[in-house]
């Protein structure tokens, strides 16, 4: 990104100070007019710092816990972010990236709770999707109740 600054002639008086006295320059400022003082140009579009990759290590479920992290790629498009989960065919968008996280975070989750609804009867690429899934993501239940013993 190119960043052009133009400043215009100045548009303040410089006093210097009266007779032989020893003090500093004064500005008059009560001629400035501020929105003509600075005009910047940028040349081309500036881009937002955020990270570009990133790994995805929660859902925001209280269902779902990811086991291993997600890697995450997260990029901007015709003005809004997009975060891609390239492993798992699925994206979340939003006007910030924090916004495209969520979104993905949420998509993620009902991807889950969909695929393994039908796990018995998914073609092969959903079947991929699945396994990978799995891969990162478990129940919550999976983990906190390991074995059902009653005392």
């Amino acid at each position: 990104m190119t960043r052009v600054i133009e400043i215009e002639e100045s548009m303040f008086e410089i006093k210097p100070p009266a007779g032989n006295e020893a003090g500093s320059m004064q500005r008059d400022f009560s001629k400035v007019s501020v929105p003509k003082l600075i005009r910047v140009k940028l040349a081309g579009r500036a881009q937002p710092d955020f990270p570009h990759e990133i790994l995805l290590g929660s859902l925001r479920s209280g269902d779902l816990r990811v086991r291993k992290p997600i890697p995450v790629s997260l990029r901007l498009e015709d003005g809004r972010f997009v975060a891609e989960a390239a492993k798992l065919d699925e994206f979340g968008f939003g006007q910030t990236a924090s916004q495209s996280i969520s979104d993905l975070q949420r998509a993620i989750s009902e991807l889950y709770l969909t695929l393994e609804e039908s796990a018995g009867s998914l073609g092969t690429d959903l079947s991929r999707v699945w396994k990978a899934l799995q891969r990162h993501v478990e129940k919550r239940s999976a983990i906190s109740n390991p074995g059902n013993s009653t005392a």
